[in-house]
Parts: structure tokens; C-alpha cells; sequence
């Protein structure tokens, strides 16, 4: 909570306002050139990539690239420098036009159709069919020819939506095993293009890189996708004259390698030859000359000599889906831990409420009684003696140390060993004896009550302990296992090369709304949460994060630092706040608070105790300490206010209460609601307009079921939320009604900075008068981020 109570509020102004985490300078200019250099590499190879002399792979990457890169004029050069460097024809410039029409068609209709992808789709196939009809008008065309072309267009087509999938980490989107297997297959084909027929010691390199690839898929990817790149291989590495062999053979064999990728390796390559043993003897002797015995040992012997951390990594990148979802179910048990550790938090404080009541010590001293006790036998007795005046003017310590000795007599039932002043010359000490009895009897009562009340606040109290030191034990006994995501695996590499050392992080995302969880080693040195965390965060995830520390061995002693970090999305919340105390106090009885809750709404609330001066000014601390804990923890704010209601009931009984004035304001669709419970109207100024938030219901501590009145509102940017306590709206009253003058003064006012809202107010309410009541004014303003 912001600025507790306790403050000396004498003359208070004071701006308040959300420290906001911004985004710090970000170097992507080396980042930049790096990770464009290496998506130009690519667009170049699959420029290269071709079927039996078709090239669609250029016209596919480069529509990808505009799907979701935005920026393609780099990547139809390179992609175009491809085609032109395996063709060596002009018949590359078919292509080159293609890439011109595709191009002018998004351009005209990028802001006309609302399915982009759909848009991409028919323009790759449009643009590629009406370039092939050209240059087949102009060179002659045949009905194989129209046929080849409708293929290459379909197949353009299809691999724009494949793309993005095999090079996840280009373009940013969602992955599937499959779309990788063809990728890497579709790469390692150029590669053979590339490679072409060089040998080594009479063998083929391009035999040897199309077996070891198929082994590789088989073994990482099983039966599907050993098979799915022999096809793919086997069309895209090879001539059109053989290209139907060394598919079948390739597909083959790579679908009964992959039938044994359990067995690891050995299993993979044993599979692979039987594969192959079978096509030759029962299908196809061709299989023996495409790729040689020669070939096929080499390629196993490489396939052996692979580190297992390669196929290792390559497998988590194939499978990352089935890895995912065996993550999301350890990263529930991870989230799950750390809000059980955070409701143990929450049930330790609301064991301190118990404790004791801080409006004052309900075990009656014995000074207490014996100023009772002297009090009532100077009104009742004394008042009328012709000593009096010498007894408690002249004689004033003695008669009161007379009074503690005949008090001492009483209780040990003794008429004996009475003081001096009763035994000589006080006549009625019967009468005071009397007194002394009833008091004796009123005090033992209460002390008997107030004993009780106190074990019952123990027990309470030991029972919540009880409960978090459960709660906190289950945390501890839940599994540690845990698998980086991708932003996950990015935030470990970043914090670690800041020197964060993190036990684990935990990555959610709920619609625009981004939330980090951590578990970190305690801070040597500099707080970490201040500073290094939120910039290496908004480094990675190009947002500003509020940073929660939910728990800090710097202040609790425990072993690991919790934190959790929000986005920040939708609308800011700009907070200012003035005060006074009541003339001849230095204490304001009102409190405050505002702050950001972990669900992305914003909570203002003020409270006004009972009374004036510290025991208001504690009592208004605890119940928005208590209620602020609460909704932080993800109760609504009905439930915390039942919560809050029940715990000052207890500790304070009938003797105490405090108002409860809050808003809470969803910060990413601007719905308020206003809670009011005993406080004074609330205001929302929206240009020169402004609207009344009538008060009403009881305050909290005083019934056993506290009923608010809730208004709901929806507020949007650059609207002004303000709210004053009971003293403010009576130091405006005078002759006419204070909430009607509050308004026309809040309509007037020209500023929309709240600071100066809340400052004109609270001078116009101390104008002319001193303070008779404690004064506190809430302003609050909307704006988009």
C-alpha cells in the first residue's frame, strides 16, 4: 500500500503518481542485421529449390515474408538471385514477373479484403499461373504444359502456409512437426541441388546427404516423416528422369527406418537397409545403382558418429508440439505453486489481524482502576467531607497512595494493616470499601472477558499460521521438473547474461495481457526488481512490465525471491492525493491507498476511521492494508470486503469502524466499479460534465454482513475519477449542500492534472475556516497508453 498512516498530515500535498517502467533503448540494429542476413540466406536457397525444373519455393517464400514479416523487397531479390542462379536461363524472368504481379496485387488490396491469408493464398496462385500463361504464350504451350503449370501454382500456394511453420523462428507463429520435417526437407533438397554429382573417392556426396537426411528424420521424426522426406528429397535433389526411382526407394526405406527409431540408431540404420534390401529383391533393382552399397555405409557411419546433444536439440525442435504439451502440464503444477505460496502469504496476514486490536490494550492495568476507583469516591464520597480539599488538593499523593493500599487490603480480605489516612482520619472508609468492591467486581468481569477474547484472536490466529504452514509445505512437495519454452528459453539466456539467477520462469499470456512469474536467488548488492529485471523484460518482450514482489528474503529470510511481472496494456492510471488532519491534530485519521492489481485492474480506495488522530488513523490502515492484501491475492471485491468486515469486527467488536470508498478500474476496457461502504459521494469528470457517485450502506466493522452499494460505470481515456472523505464534503456545506458545491467547483476547474485537482479542492474546503474534521482528496485520471 502507498503511504500508510502515522504520516504527519499537517499541511499535506503531496503528488502521487504510478512509477511507470519504460522501455529502455534497445540496440536491434546488430539484432536487426543478423537475423536479416540469415532470412535473406534462406530466401536465396529456396529460390534455388526446384521439382523436375519448377521453381514455385521463391514466390512462396517471399508471400510468406509479407504474411508476416512486412518487409519483402530484399527478400523477392534474393529470392529472384536463386532462381536465376540454378535456371541460368531467361526463362527466369517469368518468375521475376510473378514476384511483380503478387506484389501489386497485395499492394491494391492489402486494405480491401480482411482475410489476409486468404488474400496471399489466391494472389501466389493467381500470380504465378498468369506469368506461366505468358511465357508459355510466348514460347508455345501444350496441354502438359497448362497441367505442369496449374501443379506448380497449387503447390506455390500450399507452401506459403508451410514455411512459417518449419522456420518458427523467422516468422514467429505456431509449429507443427510436420511443416518442419518439409521445410528441412525441402532445404536439404537444394542443398543436393547445390551439391549436384561431386564426388569423394567415387562416391557421391548427394547420395550420401539424401540417405543420412532420411536417416536422421526417421530417427527423430519416425515412420512419417523418414517417409515424407525420402518423397521430398527424392523429388526436389534429382533429375526428372530418375527422380521416380530414388522417391520410391528413398520413401521406402525411410518408412521402415523410421518403424525402428525406438531401438535408436542401430534400429534406425538396420531398418533402413532392410528397407532397402526389400525394394531391390521384390520391386526394383534400381534402387542398388541410385544409391550405392558405398554411399549407403558412409551415411551410416555419419549417422553414428552424431553427437547425441544434436539429434538431442533437433528432436526438441521436430517434436515440439507433443514437448509442449508435456510442458503445459508441469507449467500448470509451477503456476498452480506459486499462487498456493501466495495465498500462504495471504493467510499469514490475515493471522496478524488477530493478534491484537491496535485500537488499544484491552487488558485494564491496575492504574486504570485505581483512577476509576478515585475518581468515583471523589464524586460520591468525598465531594461533600470538610477535608476534601485537603485530601485531593494539599495531600494529593498521599491520599492517592492511601487509595492503592486500601485497594491491596481489599483484595487480600484483610480490615487489618489499612494506610494511615483510613485508619485515623478518613469517617467513611466503609463507603469507599464499598466503591472499591463494585469497581473490583466490574474490573474482573472485563478482565476475564478480555482474556478470553485474547485466546480465542490466539487460536485464530494459530489456525491461519496453521493453515499457510500447509499451504507452503504442498508448494514444496510439488514437483521441480521443467522444460523452456521458447520466450522462456529467451528471458533464462537474457537474465542470466545480466547476472539474474533464476530457479525457474513461468510465461502466460491471457488475450493482450502478458504475465511472468519468477523464482530467482536472492539480490547481492542492488535490488534487482528495481531495475535489472524490468529492462532485461522489456528488452525481450518489447513491453513495460510492473514488477510485484510477492516475496523478498531481504525482508521475510526465506531462501528464494518471488516475483511477478504484468504487462502493461490498455489504459494508464494517473493518481494524485492531498490531506489534512483536523485542526489540533497532527495525525489524519483518513487513509489511502492506490496500486495495480496482478489481474490488470487498478484499485483506489480511502478510509476514514472512527474518531480522530492515531487510533482512526490505525484502524482506517488496517482495514485497507487487510482489503488490499485481499483483492491483490484475486478476491473480488465483494468477497474481500465480507473478509475485511469479519476480521475488524472481531478484533474491535461494536467499538470501532471505518468508511470504505473504493473504485476499481479494469485497465483494459475502463468498466469501474464503485464500492461504497459509509463513505461520502464520489465524482467522474468527463470534459466540463460531471457525474455523482451517491454514497450509502453502513461502514465496515460495525454488523456481521456488510452490504455496499456498487455502481458501475464505464469510463474511457481522459476521464477524472475523484473521491474525498466525509470531512471534505462538510467543510464545503456552509448554508448549502456540500456535494453540489464540489461539483460546480470540479466543472470549473480547467486542469486535467490531478495533482492540481486534488489542490484546488482541499484549498477551497480549508478556505476561510479551520479544519473540523480530518480531509483527504482522491483524483485520478485515465490515459491511453
Amino acid at each position: 500500500m502507498i503511504n500508510r498512516a502515522h504520516i504527519q498530515w499537517q499541511n499535506y500535498e503531496r503528488a502521487r503518481g504510478k512509477w511507470k517502467i519504460r522501455s529502455l533503448p534497445f540496440s536491434e540494429s546488430k539484432f536487426f542485421l543478423s537475423e536479416q542476413l540469415w532470412f535473406n540466406v534462406f530466401a536465396f536457397l529456396f529460390g534455388m529449390a526446384s521439382i523436375n525444373g519448377l521453381y514455385p519455393f521463391g514466390l512462396s517464400y517471399l508471400a510468406t515474408a509479407v504474411l508476416h514479416r512486412k518487409k519483402f523487397i530484399t527478400t523477392a531479390i534474393f529470392s529472384f538471385l536463386g532462381i536465376l542462379l540454378a535456371m541460368k536461363s531467361p526463362a527466369a524472368l517469368r518468375y521475376l514477373g510473378a514476384m511483380a504481379l503478387f506484389t501489386l496485387g497485395v499492394s491494391f488490396f492489402k486494405t480491401r479484403v480482411k482475410h489476409r491469408e486468404l488474400l496471399v493464398g489466391l494472389l501466389v496462385f493467381i500470380s504465378n499461373a498468369l506469368a506461366g500463361l505468358l511465357y508459355l504464350s510466348i514460347m508455345g504451350m501444350s496441354p502438359y504444359d497448362l497441367l505442369l503449370l496449374g501443379m506448380e501454382s497449387g503447390l506455390a500456394c500450399i507452401v506459403t502456409f508451410i514455411i512459417p511453420g518449419g522456420l518458427s523462428w523467422f516468422f514467429k507463429v505456431p509449429v507443427q512437426e510436420a511443416e518442419k520435417s518439409v521445410c528441412l526437407a525441402i532445404l536439404a533438397g537444394v542443398g543436393l541441388s547445390i551439391v549436384g554429382n561431386f564426388k569423394i573417392y567415387g562416391i557421391n556426396i548427394k547420395n550420401i546427404i539424401s540417405v543420412l537426411g532420411v536417416l536422421i528424420m526417421a530417427l527423430t521424426g519416425g515412420p512419417g516423416a523418414g517417409a515424407t522426406t525420402g518423397i521430398i528429397i527424392g523429388i526436389t535433389g534429382s533429375s526428372f528422369a530418375i527422380s521416380p526411382w530414388l522417391v520410391a526407394i528413398l520413401a521406402f526405406s525411410g518408412l521402415v527406418a523410421g518403424t525402428f527409431n525406438k531401438m535408436g540408431k542401430p534400429g534406425v540404420i538396420l531398418g533402413f537397409v532392410l528397407g532397402y534390401v526389400l525394394y531391390n529383391l521384390y520391386v526394383n533393382s534400381m534402387g542398388e545403382s541410385l544409391i550405392p552399397w558405398t554411399a549407403l555405409a558412409v551415411s551410416c557411419g555419419i549417422l553414428l558418429m552424431l553427437p547425441a546433444g544434436f539429434l538431442k536439440k533437433l528432436d526438441i525442435y521436430l517434436n515440439e508440439t507433443a514437448a509442449q504439451s508435456l510442458k503445459n502440464q508441469a507449467d500448470i503444477i509451477k503456476s498452480a505453486g506459486d499462487r498456493l505460496y501466495e495465498m500462504a502469504a495471504l493467510l499469514e496476514e490475515l493471522g496478524k489481524a488477530f493478534v491484537e486490536p491496535l485500537g488499544r490494550n484491552n487488558d485494564i492495568c491496575q492504574g486504570e482502576f485505581l483512577n476509576r476507583v478515585c475518581q468515583e469516591a471523589q464524586q460520591k464520597v468525598c465531594s461533600s467531607c470538610g477535608l476534601n480539599r485537603t485530601c485531593w488538593e494539599r495531600e494529593l499523593a498521599r491520599t492517592v497512595r492511601s487509595f492503592y493500599g486500601l485497594i491491596k487490603a481489599c483484595e487480600a480480605d484483610r480490615s487489618v494493616g489499612l494506610p494511615h489516612l483510613f485508619r485515623v482520619r478518613c469517617g467513611k472508609t466503609g463507603d469507599i470499601k464499598k466503591i472499591i468492591d463494585e469497581f473490583s467486581c466490574v474490573y474482573n468481569l472485563e478482565r476475564h472477558m478480555n482474556n478470553i477474547a485474547k485466546y480465542s484472536r490466539e487460536k485464530i490466529r494459530a489456525c491461519f499460521q496453521e493453515a499457510a504452514g500447509i499451504v507452503k509445505n504442498l508448494v514444496k512437495d510439488m514437483p521441480q521438473d521443467y522444460t523452456d519454452a521458447p520466450i522462456e528459453a529467451k528471458l533464462a539466456e537474457k537474465f542470466s547474461s545480466l547476472g539474474v539467477r533464476l530457479e525457474r520462469i513461468h510465461f502466460q499470456k491471457d488475450n493482450c495481457k502478458h504475465e511472468i512469474s519468477m523464482v530467482k536467488s536472492p539480490c547481492i548488492g542492488e535490488r534487482q526488481c528495481e531495475a535489472l529485471i524490468p529492462r532485461g523484460l522489456s528488452e525481450v518482450m518489447g513491453k513495460r512490465f510492473s514488477i510485484r514482489v510477492l516475496d523478498c528474503p531481504l525482508k521475510s529470510g526465506s531462501s528464494w525471491c518471488r516475483l511477478k511481472a504484468i504487462s502493461e496494456e490498455g489504459l494508464g492510471v494517473a493518481v494524485g492525493v492531498a490531506g489534512a488532519a483536523k485542526e489540533g491534530f497532527e495525525v489524519s485519521g483518513d487513509d489511502f491507498c492506490f496500486s495495480e492489481l496482478s489481474d490488470g485492474r487498478y484499485l483506489l480506495a480511502l478510509s476514514d476511521g472512527m474518531g480522530v488522530g492515531d487510533k482512526a488513523a490505525k484502524h482506517s490502515e488496517r482495514t485497507l492494508t487487510l482489503l488490499e492484501r485481499l483483492m491483490e491475492a484475486g478476491f473480488d471485491y465483494d468477497a474481500a470486503l465480507k473478509i475485511t468486515n469479519s476480521a475488524m469486527a472481531a478484533s474491535y467488536g461494536d467499538e470501532s469502524f471505518s468508511t470504505v470508498d473504493m473504485a476499481v478500474i479494469d485497465t483494459y476496457t475502463g468498466m469501474t466499479d464503485f464500492i461504497k461502504a459509509g463513505s461520502a459521494a464520489g465524482f467522474v469528470k468527463r470534459g466540463f460534465r460531471v457525474e455523482t457517485i451517491k454514497g450509502g450502506s453502513l461502514p465496515v466493522g460495525i454488523m456481521d454482513e456488510v452490504c455496499p452499494r456498487v455502481i458501475h460505470r464505464d469510463l474511457k481515456s481522459g476521464d477524472i475519477v475523484v473521491m474525498v472523505t466525509d470531512g471534505v464534503i462538510d467543510a464545503l456545506s456552509g448554508h448549502q449542500d456540500g456535494e453540489e458545491q464540489l461539483k460546480k467547483l470540479l466543472s470549473g476547474l480547467r486542469t486535467a492534472n490531478p495533482q492540481e485537482i486534488v489542490d484546488e479542492v482541499l484549498k477551497k474546503a480549508r478556505l476561510g475556516s479551520a479544519a473540523r474534521d480530518d480531509m483527504t482528496v482522491m483524483a485520478a485520471r485515465l490515459w491511453d497508453k
